[in-house]
């Protein structure tokens, strides 16, 4: 999931600055599911 993540980032690194909100916010969701 992790690896996921990051390969997603950097492979979308030149949209990210528009997408990194929306990969935060799914981060988060999944952290939040982990911890509970």
């Amino acid at each position: 999931m992790f690896e996921y993540l990051f390969i997603h980032l950097f492979n979308n690194q030149k949209e990210v600055q528009h997408q990194k909100l929306s990969v935060i916010k799914s981060f988060h969701m999944y952290m939040q599911n982990s911890v509970l």
